[in-house]
């Protein structure tokens, strides 16, 4: 598999050549397979960084890795046709996840490469420091793929995240720089929430007058998490509460409910703006609950099984402050009770995410300046 794969690379790189004739431009380009739409971030950095130098061509480029191998063989030739082009052709290129073609083609010199990861935080572990873990990948793989290699700056939340990561992109710490993602604005944004806020009082109003409970689990490989779902709508009073529904966008699993809200069109960031208790297991929107300064529990009836696949930068047990349990009838009694100390929330907040004002600006400034 190696030699195979080495040999692929090589092909690649040989295509690449007749890419890199082409002079480069003014442009800055962003690459992404995490979906086919841009990201809030991708589209805030965006926009800024055309206000700071709108002689700038910005470029996107969404496209995921399909199923079967005619997804696997339409990801190849957009590979070899975009992705190149705007590697060849771009000052800069900026990535918010692994990138075949970021990490296993030779460059030219000048071109800056930006890892803007798409997690805020460090909670699960990824990359390198998942390597021969059984949900990673394996090292023979992994050093053919030359994962992560090749970046020019790492973007991170926080001095703290540097440490958890550098394993992680398998880097020295100076690679690193804290730049809390673009999101970071909009969930600090008080005009932001007020106008989401607003729109999800219009599309669903029923949820008027009731505390706001948003359920965001995190997305499980080979493992079915309904039975946990059904556990946690029929333990919910709905009298008093509205629960909230975000499965994880790669869960594909599709939940029926006449109380329970299962919600497609706004984003668990959205939802934060009018949530009142947040409820996840191992999910890294934790930092986002935390910055938005929401009461965090944890529920998590599969956490044994969990952790034997699946390592952690940090414990979340020391960690994270929220109350934890693996029956969803005592994560609601804690929800009553109000179980939440807002100011460790907030210490937990800062720890891990450094994030203060004019966070996209600072971004945009430092990648057109370094470009």
């Amino acid at each position: 598999m190696s030699f195979v794969l080495a040999a692929g690379r090589l092909l690649l790189n040989f295509i690449y050549c007749f890419h890199k004739l082409l002079p480069v431009r003014n442009r800055i380009s962003f690459i992404s397979r995490q979906s086919e739409e841009p990201s809030c971030d991708i589209i805030l950095l965006a926009d800024e960084l055309k206000n700071q130098s709108p002689d700038t061509e910005i470029v996107i480029s969404n496209k995921m890795i399909g199923s079967g191998l005619s997804g696997k063989l339409k990801y190849l030739f957009h590979m070899i046709t975009k992705q190149m082009h705007l590697f060849a052709t771009s000052e800069a290129v900026i990535l918010d996840g692994y990138c075949i073609s970021a990490c296993i083609l030779k460059h030219k010199k000048d071109l800056k490469i930006y890892q803007m990861w798409h997690a805020m935080g460090a909670l699960k572990k990824f990359g390198w420091a998942s390597v021969g873990e059984e949900e990673g990948t394996s090292e023979n793989i992994a050093k053919a793929m030359r994962m992560h290699k090749g970046y020019t700056k790492i973007f991170v939340s926080s001095e703290e995240c540097k440490k958890q990561m550098a394993p992680a992109f398998d880097c020295s710490e100076d690679v690193m720089e804290v730049m809390p993602l673009p999101r970071c604005d909009l969930i600090l944004s008080k005009e932001y929430n007020e106008t989401i806020r607003a729109q999800i009082y219009e599309k669903y109003p029923r949820i008027n007058g009731k505390e706001v409970i948003l359920y965001a689990p995190t997305f499980r490989k080979n493992a079915d998490i309904m039975p946990y779902v059904e556990e946690l709508i029929k333990a919910v009073d709905y009298e008093k509460y509205a629960l909230i529904v975000k499965l994880h966008p790669l869960d594909k699993e599709k939940i029926s409910s006449d109380k329970a809200i299962v919600d497609s069109e706004f984003s668990s960031m959205q939802w934060l703006s009018c949530t009142d208790h947040f409820i996840t297991d191992y999910s890294a929107t934790v930092f986002e609950a935390a910055l938005a300064g929401k009461a965090i529990y944890r529920y998590v009836p599969d956490e044994d099984s969990y952790y034997a696949k699946r390592g952690f930068f940090i414990d979340p047990e020391k960690e994270i402050p929220a109350f934890a349990s693996k029956h969803a009838a005592d994560i609601l009694r804690a929800v009553s009770d109000k179980l939440y100390d807002k100011e460790t929330v907030a210490k937990f907040a800062k720890k891990y995410i450094d994030a203060k004002e004019e966070n996209t600006e600072k971004i945009a400034e430092y990648i057109l300046l370094d470009r």
